[in-house]
């Protein structure tokens, strides 16, 4: 849904602070309803994707509209996370006043209305629920692996046609992407890759198959959750 800001962006959109706070107030308890989901994208920044139906059920008791909504929560809220996150508030700030057609008298206007939003996302948007999300980030960001992107099934049945009495068979195809290592090369707005090539890795599964999958994630999800667990398979 988020779409990233570049160096190639003539003019910033700013929103007022009323619209932003009602904005992250929705944000807020969406977020602990795990109504939005988060996604590092393969620059370290955040892609938001919004439940239309819990945000609908939001939106009634809100002022803002639909579009107010997804338009902050793309342009503003989504980046202002990925700042607050990697600590390039100052980057942030220079790169605001460097993109937004106002007159020079008022950019002192604009930066403090910048640093009282980032305060909003600080106090609001990075709460207890957050917390999952800053170490997904600080994992990625100091990682030497190839960066996971995503993750797609489908259901496929193979035709036999032999001396044995089975005839079909169904499986699960699982499709993994990746995308190569980022290599920070700058801070904020760019995040440079030195490498952003995407290759995926296919594999068939039957019901036993995936049991077993799924057997190992549990297990590793448990040692993760428990500190005092070996890190045994």
């Amino acid at each position: 849904m988020s779409e990233n800001i570049d160096n190639e962006q003539e003019e910033l959109e700013v929103s007022s602070i009323d619209d932003f706070k009602k904005v992250a107030d929705v944000a807020k308890k969406l977020l602990d309803q795990r109504n939005i989901k988060v996604k590092i994208t393969s620059s370290l920044r955040f892609s938001l994707t919004v439940d239309e139906t819990a945000l609908e059920e939001e939106l009634k008791s809100s002022e803002i509209n639909s579009e107010t909504f997804k338009r902050i929560l793309e342009s503003e809220i989504a980046i202002m996370l990925f700042v607050v996150l990697s600590e390039t508030e100052k980057e942030y700030l220079d790169f605001v006043l460097r993109n937004v057609e106002v007159k020079d008298d008022e950019k002192e206007t604009i930066r403090k209305l910048t640093e009282d939003k980032l305060d909003i996302v600080k106090k609001i948007i990075i709460g207890e629920e957050i917390e999952g999300i800053r170490a997904r980030y600080l994992i990625t960001a100091t990682s030497k692996q190839d960066f996971f992107d995503d993750i797609s099934w489908e259901i496929n049945e193979k035709q036999y046609t032999s001396e044995r009495d089975l005839k079909s068979l169904r499986y699960a195809t699982f499709r993994l992407r990746f995308k190569r290592n980022p290599v920070l090369l700058s801070g904020f707005p760019t995040i440079m890759l030195s490498n952003e090539d995407t290759y995926s890795a296919a594999f068939d599964c039957d019901v036993t198959q995936i049991d077993d999958l799924i057997s190992v994630l549990e297990n590793a999800k448990k040692k993760l959750q428990h500190k005092d667990e070996k890190n045994e398979p």
